[in-house]
Order: structure tokens, then sequence, then C-alpha cells
């Protein structure tokens, strides 16, 4: 190595180390900490989806998981039931939040609702009937901090002009129907 060699490396040793103790100072000089008065509030939310089953009554047929809805025959007057399990952590104070439910492409006519059922899967809001799609519940004052599990059952009733398949086992191959997309949102808002 030679002496011109060295001083380039020296030289940017010691650039590197002064960019460094500068940065140091200006940190220091910029920083500060202060006394907050009043409650300061955090938490953690989350909304996880779990496990999706399906059933339809009418048909005497169910499953589990999104891609088993593609093997359902429906016809007119049929219901369909979706049952979809979520887990909700809230943790901290002052957590609120609403959810909702909706269905895009569900065919005209169709008759729909959807309530939120506990662990053992008994109805808790609302406390009876359903609510509409697109209809916002708020179900936080039902959980303390952690994580607790609902389910979100979705009810379809297929409408009339669908037409009646008599025999669920051998639906018309003709009739393909695209149920569309199901969206469940929480937001938080404040308590």
């Amino acid at each position: 190595m030679t002496i011109k060699q060295f001083a380039w490396r020296f030289y940017g040793i010691i650039g590197a180390l002064t960019a460094c103790l500068f940065g140091s100072v200006t940190y220091a000089m910029f920083t500060d900490d202060a006394p907050v008065q009043g409650v300061v509030v955090a938490g953690d939310f989350d909304i996880s989806l779990r496990a999706l089953t399906w059933s339809s009554p009418t048909q005497g047929t169910s499953g589990s998981g999104v891609d088993s809805l593609a093997y359902a025959s429906l016809g007119g007057g049929d219901q369909l039931i979706v049952d979809q399990q979520i887990d909700a952590t809230l943790v901290g104070d002052n957590l609120d939040f609403v959810m909702t439910v909706t269905w895009a492409g569900l065919p005209s006519g169709a008759v729909t609702g959807w309530f939120i059922a506990d662990a053992g899967h008994q109805q808790v809001l609302p406390e009876s009937g359903t609510a509409a799609m697109g209809e916002q519940l708020s179900p936080s004052g039902l959980v303390s901090d952690g994580t607790t599990t609902w389910h979100l059952i979705i009810t379809v009733t297929m409408p009339d002009s669908l037409g009646v398949y008599a025999d669920p086992a051998s639906p018309p191959q003709e009739d393909e129907l695209s149920l569309g997309i199901i969206t469940v949102t929480a937001n938080q808002v404040r308590g």
C-alpha cells in the first residue's frame, strides 16, 4: 500500500468518525422529554378471519371453506347459511369498533341478513332477528382485554326467480350461479 492510498483511507475513516460525532451531537440537541398531562391511551386492535362453514338446510348440504361453496346446488327459495368465525383482539383503554357485512353480487331479490354469535353459536347482536347487509353492529362492549371468538352468521334466501331444483344431487348444469364476494369490515371508533 502506498502512502497516498494510506492517506485516503485514513481521511475516509476520520471523515466517517466526524460525521458520526456530529450526527450524535445533533440528535442530542434536537430531542427532548416533557411530562404529559391527561390520559395516554394505547392498545391493540386486530380482527382475524378463521374457519368458514356453510349449510343449506333446504338442500340438506353443507361444507367447509369457500372453495366447497362451488359444489352447492341452490334454487329459488333455498336458504344458505354462512358461518364465518373471527377472532377479535382488543387490548387497552377506550377501544370500540363497529362491524359491517356486505355481500356484493347476490342475485336480485335475495333476502339477506346477518348477526353476531358467541363461540357457542348463541346470538348476541342484534338480540333477535338479523341486521341488514351494510348495517353496523358494535360488539366491542362484549369484549374484555384479550381475544374473543365470534361467529358472523350470514343468511341468504335465494329468490324464486332462480327456479326450483327438485333433486339437489342433479341440478341443471347450464345454470351456474355466481354468489359474489362477502366483505367483513371492522373499524375502530372512539369509545
